[in-house]
């Protein structure tokens, strides 16, 4: 039985080519066999090895027959043991962020602003998870300076259980709203495990950055020592903004600092508080106002989140990869502040809501019926329900609304296209 200490004394310049995969496997890489719930990553190994995997993890002893095969006990514990045993090794600073909404976005604001003054790197794809935190760890090196570190969580003790794996030395939540629902049972279920976050770090004596612009936060804001509190200037915070403009792009003005101004391509109330946060940060950290500048100039969105597109004539806002009644709602709220242009809502499923998923989906509907869109187009089983409304164009599936966008694309129009990752949005407009 191979120990961590051993594991890493032997191979730690290559903890960064740790791979779960057996696709991508490539020459020099080490491969990890976990198990899931409908596969066995043991079962690969022999496969890894001959692609040339230079070690593979594992945990079934009936396969230890080569010498690049190391045994472990449990290949998810020694993953987590290991990464823990590095992070504390380099003593990198680590920045979590979590939230219901916009924690990605926040991620890659920071990601860019800190590369522009120190040596950072990021939370990759979607490796925000008790699988992609550790591996993201493993990732540091010695002259890394800092790692924005992402988290997610679909249930109570995600967040605390990423904590124990990284031991964050500052955090922020970005907001708490109605995601997850089925996982977390509600509301308040969702804000206590956000918070999981902000307790460990109040245990360890570390720094806290609040959004004293969300409710939620702002109400258990004096709970907790180490805070620094953003947000608007009208509640007073450590660091305060002005709001100059919201769409089609941001304007906001860092108060606090003599009048600072940013400007960002985002749109909307939601990024502007993903800008505060960013911002927030990097200030805490003494980045100079130019340099801020240049790393918000530096992200542009291209993963489906507030992605602008010009497409025959109408300018599309996809943001397909996620959604939730909060996001959803945040997203409405940009097109019923733009004037002046033919609107369309193109929406999906929202997933992920269980018990909460028909209430959901029927308020979102009572919302847009009322708003002032040109068009309005819903897919999928969710909103079967609307069907025969007159003001709504219900498509059972992707394929059959693009159909029917390939002969009545608008000309000149504004077209929000937004639901969960599942439902596959992108399909309508990227080939």
């Amino acid at each position: 039985m191979t120990s961590v200490n051993e594991f890493y004394s032997r191979f730690s310049e290559q903890l960064d080519r740790i791979t779960k995969d057996t696709r991508s496997i490539q020459s020099g890489d080490i491969y990890l066999a976990l198990k899931g719930e409908r596969f066995d990553g043991n079962e690969f190994i022999e496969e890894a090895l001959n692609k040339g995997a230079l070690a593979a993890i594992c945990d079934n002893p009936g396969l230890i027959r080569d010498e690049r095969i190391v045994q472990v006990d449990d290949s998810f514990a020694f993953l987590k043991e290991l990464a823990l045993l590095h992070r504390r090794r380099l003593g990198t600073r680590i920045i979590a962020v979590t939230g219901s909404n916009g924690k990605t976005t926040t991620k890659e604001l920071l990601l860019h602003i800190f590369k522009r003054a120190k040596n950072t790197i990021a939370t990759s794809g979607n490796y925000n998870n008790h699988i992609g935190v550790p591996l993201t760890l493993l990732r540091l090196k010695p002259d890394h300076e800092f790692l924005i570190l992402e988290m997610g969580a679909n249930r109570p003790g995600d967040i605390r259980e990423l904590c124990e794996m990284s031991e964050p030395d500052f955090g922020l939540i970005t907001n708490i709203g109605k995601a997850h629902l089925e996982g977390f049972g509600g509301i308040e279920g969702v804000l206590k495990t956000k918070l999981e976050l902000f307790d460990f770090l109040q245990l360890k004596q570390q720094t806290i950055f609040l959004n004293c612009d969300s409710d939620p936060l702002n109400a258990v804001s004096t709970n907790f020592s180490h805070v620094i509190k953003y947000g608007q200037e009208i509640r007073h915070p450590d660091v305060a903004f002005r709001i100059v403009r919201l769409n089609p792009d941001i304007e906001l003005i860092h108060v606090s600092e003599g009048e600072i101004s940013y400007h960002s391509i985002l749109y909307g109330k939601h990024n502007f508080e993903n800008l505060m946060a960013a911002i927030a940060v990097a200030h805490f950290f003494g980045i100079a106002p130019d340099l801020i500048q240049k790393g918000i100039d530096d992200y542009v969105p291209d993963n489906m989140r507030s992605q602008l597109l010009e497409i025959r004539n109408s300018t599309v806002m996809l943001d397909a990869y996620n959604a939730n009644p909060s996001s959803m709602h945040a997203a409405l709220d940009v097109m019923d502040n733009i004037t002046g242009r033919s609107k369309w809502v193109i929406l999906g499923a929202m997933a992920e809501l269980g018990d909460h998923s028909d209430n959901e989906h029927h308020a979102l509907v009572d919302r847009i019926t009322r708003g002032d869109y040109t068009r309005i187009l819903l897919i999928g089983n969710n909103y079967k329900f609307a069907d025969g409304n007159n003001r709504i164009l219900w498509f059972e599936s992707v394929a059959s609304c693009r159909d029917w966008l390939d002969t009545n694309w608008p000309r000149q129009a504004l077209i929000l296209i937004k639901g969960s990752r599942s439902a596959g949005l992108e399909k309508l407009v990227i080939n």
